[in-house]
């Protein structure tokens, strides 16, 4: 009986193309890592470890990236609200209810 025939087989290999292949491709593709330059397990094994910790720094880099625009764009939407309930409380209640729909 074939391997891949058992159902959790499937589901870890599936988990596995999901997961670690597209770090693989990374250091393939972008980062040219097609062969190592080193002789020797442990030369070979110290490279592929700098290449692994550069990608996992660029992610690192990229989601802070990312955590940071989400940031600014919820201050923003803080500062418009705060801008909305101040003039809510200036001209009150009434005239609030206006403002606020036409934003």
């Amino acid at each position: 009986m074939n391997v891949m025939q058992h159902r959790q087989a499937r589901r870890i290999f599936s988990q596995r193309k999901a997961i670690v292949e597209p770090v693989f491709s990374s250091l393939r593709c972008q980062r040219g890592l097609n062969r190592f330059r080193r002789r020797g397990l442990a030369a070979v094994s110290r490279a592929f470890a700098l290449h692994v910790m550069a990608h996992n720094l660029s992610r690192a880099v990229a989601l802070s990236k990312e955590r940071s625009a989400l940031m600014l764009a919820a201050l923003r939407a803080m500062r418009t609200l705060t801008a909305h309930l101040r003039l809510r409380f200036l001209l009150g209640a009434s005239a609030s209810v206006s403002i606020i729909s036409q934003a």
